[in-house]
């Protein structure tokens, strides 16, 4: 064969090749990113509008349902779902796998630029963001202090946050919690009243009187002057002196008309470390930055910038991602050399010879450096699954090198020279090596070729094992031979260790071949009890092991959601935040827990917000020194949180970027009306309680937000040349407040705000109080124009493909999602009857399994029928090939089983790896095979 011959008779020039090889694979290495997961495009986009003091159903009508329509019409859109919550709206967009994210970006965008317009006043301006599985939060951080709140607050703002935003990597950093300076007017409504003024008019004239604005420039003797004017107050009680023009022609100070304050935005959210009020950091990285250089780099930051900071301010990694990522490559690494290892050991048991040994120890690392040279190449990262991929490829690797030493000692044995041995040894087998090489490539090839996001999140695992395989024959033709006919040494006598294992080797293989004989008298019973054992296996096997997505790690972290009733405040929430906090800090386990009070992160990158929700991360220690997994602590805590009333306690156990991040379990109920909706939901609820396996039941749908409706009448309000627009206006500025203009101190500008005092809003009587001004000046009350009812909204209002829709969800434990999928569906076919225009739809990671599992067991097929097209295009024959593929019935017989014994579920690490095993089981076979006929 000619590369062997090349490497035999030119030693020093192959070794150069190889050298290089190693040198770039090595370089490659160095400069690979390094992340936990594989750079995967999702092809979702979301829009995030704020609308501060609008409820769910005005967030529904004037914000998320025109967004809807207008994106509703971008190329390439598949689902369009719309998240609407107190003062803010989350429309969400899923596209085809074939649409390019960026183009999808940028269609969006032009969208929302044509309904930006129809917005209503005082919601800000929708940010459109593309979701990226790898560009979350990194590392959490919290900033306390010895000063106030409002001072810690302004220091981070201004000095700490910039410092780390400014570091290369680093995509947002964001501040949760906090108090954040405001300047509030508080009106009081009798005295705006007498002098005939309106919020809005304060509003317009602080506006006018508050101004800084350049005004042109003027030259004189030469030189241009820039006027400018500074009309700015240069102290907070200047603000209390001006003057706000009335409708009689007259003038009134602030202070005459209410308050000035200087004070703090209401508080809607709190963040608090280890049982201390805190200020949270957020950091995420950009997509393509290197997860663990950017922790590095912001870790190093951190230790720079306390050397800087004043001695009462201290920063504390509340949580740090990268080192779940360093941990889990650490084990992939240290595994691989493991298992290059215990090759070696059980190499050296069958070759007995360490100089054989010695060879295929150097061929292994060889073609696993090499790899890392195609993995830069295609711009790949060094992650979990490439990794994996050449952890998984450690025996492929050493398979081409075994077969052909394994020949070359054959013809030593047979009193052949090192040299004319390696040629023969090599050049014999070479055929055999090829196919075993390229059954492989073709296994792993249609895994990488996938269209659904599996495919991609596999892509490079698949593709990693490839350029392994191809380094492997290289190295096998080469190096192998090469290294063989140079330090091999011919046949001699045996050690006696040796000879006792050959001696159990020949008995084992004398006892094997009597049964062999003793099958092969008996065929066709052999066949039929084959397929017997096949089909019954398939039939029973199956249900009793389960389905799931993605099999679940222990990261050592969790979240626990708490929810209060709808009606909580801040201050309620916070008191049964406080209590479960009290719980999990007698865990021996936790070691760190970090909590938000008003927000909490959800899929997609997204967050829900509301007073009555709170979520507790909860870090424990490494999992060598506790006892109990993630999970049994979940459990443990979901009888011991069961007995605190008036909340919902939701686990989580975190799942790093890849899919899983929600609850397994998610079933859409459509439809146009939200009481038959809630009606469906509440029975599907009951029906899944009794469920085995399921459990943290809950719904997206929350009723009983205590709601005041200020309903007009239009007749009443036309006669006093009262609007509705205007009604809306006065009532938002008298309640949540209207930012009039800025307040600069230094470098630092802080918003204006104007609306009622205290005890003129906080009250519902209060707000009967509220006056309009009709068209002739005269001061009207809303009564007069409007009548007051109190009723009850929802907290949420959820839209997909502009249908409304109630989730319901669940967390499985204890059994796996499929089979709390199959048993639900079963219930909801027999007892749910759906009236017209209603039906559900399990979506989340029952949908991605259905659509996944298609494309793997495609690839599975493909890969069948790309071997045996490949074993007799190479075999020249169409029975070898046949007899071949029928080992892998019996194969799929002892995956079961294995998974059955070990309570592995089938998921998609399983299910790869049946793909993976036809190129092994077909390598075995094919050299059974070939060695037959050379026999023969």
């Amino acid at each position: 064969m000619f590369l062997s011959d090349l490497s035999i008779k030119r030693r020093v020039l192959m070794t150069v090749i190889i050298l290089i090889m190693l040198l770039l694979g090595a370089i490659s290495y160095l400069q690979l990113p390094v992340d936990l997961f594989p750079k995967v495009e999702i092809p979702y986009v979301t829009v995030t509008t704020t609308y501060l003091g609008a409820g769910p159903r005005e967030i529904e009508t004037l914000v998320s349902k025109p967004l809807e329509e207008e994106l509703s019409t971008v190329d390439g859109l598949k689902h369009v779902k719309s998240i609407s919550q107190e003062g803010i709206s989350l429309v969400s967009l899923e596209f085809d796998l074939d649409k390019d994210l960026d183009v999808a970006a940028a269609d969006v965008r032009d969208k929302v630029a044509l309904v930006e317009p129809e917005l209503p006043d005082g919601a800000d301006k929708p940010l459109i963001s593309k979701f990226d599985i790898n560009a979350k939060p990194i590392l959490r951080l919290a900033v306390s202090g010895k000063r106030s709140p409002q001072s810690l607050y302004l220091f981070t703002d201004n000095k700490i946050k910039p410092q780390f935003a400014k570091i290369k990597g680093v995509a947002e950093v964001e501040i949760v919690g906090g108090q954040e300076r405001e300047i509030v007017i508080a009106i009081d409504q009798q005295r705006m009243n007498a002098y005939h003024l309106t919020p809005a008019d304060i509003t317009a004239a602080i506006s006018a009187a508050n101004l800084e604005l350049p005004s042109g420039h003027i030259t004189q003797d030469r030189i241009e002057f820039t006027v400018r004017l500074a009309g700015k107050v240069k102290t907070v009680d200047l603000l209390g002196a001006l003057y706000i023009p009335t409708p009689d022609g007259e003038k009134v100070r602030i202070t005459e008309l209410g308050s000035v304050n200087d004070t703090v935005k209401e508080i809607r959210e709190l963040a608090r470390f280890q049982n201390k009020e805190t200020l949270g950091l957020i950091i995420k990285k950009r997509a393509d930055a290197n997860t663990i250089k950017v922790a590095d780099r912001i870790i190093a930051g951190i230790e720079s910038l306390k050397k800087r900071l004043p001695p009462d301010i201290t920063i504390t990694i509340a949580e740090d991602r990268s080192a779940f990522i360093r941990g889990s490559l650490d084990d992939v690494r240290n595994n691989m050399i493991i298992g290059l290892i215990l090759t070696a050991i059980c190499l050296f048991l069958f070759l007995h010879n360490i100089r054989s040994t010695l060879i295929l120890v150097v061929a292994m690392p060889t073609s696993i450096i090499s790899t890392f040279l195609l993995l830069y190449i295609f711009d790949y990262s060094i992650n979990m699954m490439s990794m994996m991929g050449l952890a998984l490829s450690v025996g492929i690797l050493v398979n081409n090198s075994i077969l052909v030493l394994e020949n070359i000692h054959r013809y030593l044995e047979l009193g052949e020279d090192r040299v004319t041995a390696a040629r023969r040894g090599t050049s014999e087998i070479a055929v055999a090596v090829a196919s075993t090489t390229l059954t492989n490539i073709v296994v792993f090839v249609p895994i990488a070729f996938m269209s659904s996001i599996i495919g991609q999140f596999f892509r490079q695992f698949a593709m990693t094992i490839v350029f392994s395989t191809i380094f492997s024959l290289f190295i096998s033709y080469t190096l192998t031979p090469m290294l063989s006919a140079k330090y091999l040494k011919e046949a001699g006598r045996k050690a006696s260790i040796f000879r006792h294992w050959d001696n159990f080797y020949i008995s084992a293989s004398r006892s094997y071949g009597s049964l062999v004989r003793r099958l092969l008298r008996h065929r066709w019973i052999v066949v039929i009890a084959s397929l017997l054992i096949f089909l019954v296996s398939m039939k029973f096997l199956p249900p009793l092991i389960g389905f799931e997505f993605f099999s679940k790690t222990d990261q050592g972290s969790f979240q626990v959601t708490v929810e209060t009733p709808v009606s909580s405040t801040l201050a309620a929430t916070d008191k049964v935040t406080r209590r479960v906090e009290a719980i999990l800090r007698e865990l021996p386990e936790q070691e760190k827990i970090f909590t938000t009070v008003g927000k909490v992160s959800g899929f997609l990158g997204g967050t829900s917000q509301g007073v009555n929700l709170a979520e507790i991360n909860v870090d424990l220690i490494d999992r060598k020194e506790r006892e109990r997994s993630t999970r049994e602590i979940m459990n443990s805590l979901r009888a011991t949180l069961a007995g605190i009333p008036a909340a919902t306690f939701t686990f989580q156990e975190t799942q790093q970027g890849g899919p899983g991040a929600e609850k397994p379990i998610q079933l859409e109920i459509r439809g146009d009306e939200i009481e038959s909706l809630n009606r469906l939901a509440d029975r599907v609820v009951e029906l899944a309680r009794t469920v085995p396996g399921a459990t943290d039941i809950d719904t997206d749908w929350r009723m009983g937000k205590p709601e005041i409706w200020i309903i007009p009448d239009r007749e009443r309000a036309s006669e006093y040349g009262i609007t509705v627009g205007s009604i809306a206006g006065v009532l938002r500025s008298s309640l949540t407040g209207t930012v009039a203009s800025t307040y600069r101190e230094l470098d630092d500008e802080f918003d204006i705000r104007v609306k009622l005092e205290e005890k003129d809003r906080n009250f519902q009587e209060q707000i009967r109080n509220i006056s309009l001004l009709a068209g002739d000046g005269e001061v009207v009350p809303l009564t007069a124009v409007s009548r007051i009812e109190q009723r009850e909204g929802p907290t949420t209002i959820t839209r997909k493909d502009r249908e409304r829709i109630v989730t319901v969800s669940a967390n499985v434990v204890g059994s796996s999602s499929g089979e709390v999928y199959s048993r639900l569906k079963e219930l909801l076919d027999t007892e749910v009857t759906f009236p017209p225009g209603y039906g559900y739809f399990f979506a989340g990671e029952i949908e991605q399994m259905q659509e996944n599992f298609r494309e793997i067991f495609i690839a599975l097929g493909l890969a069948i029928v790309l071997t045996y097209l490949m074993l007799a295009a190479i075999l020249e024959s169409y029975r070898y090939p046949a007899m071949i593929m029928l080992s892998l019935p019996l194969a799929m017989v002892a995956v079961f089983l294995a998974l059955f014994l070990t309570g592995t579920t089938i998921n998609i690490f399983s299910l790869m790896a049946m793909v993976m095993l036809v190129g092994l089981v077909i390598n075995n076979t094919i050299v059974i095979v070939d060695y037959s006929n050379l026999l023969r």
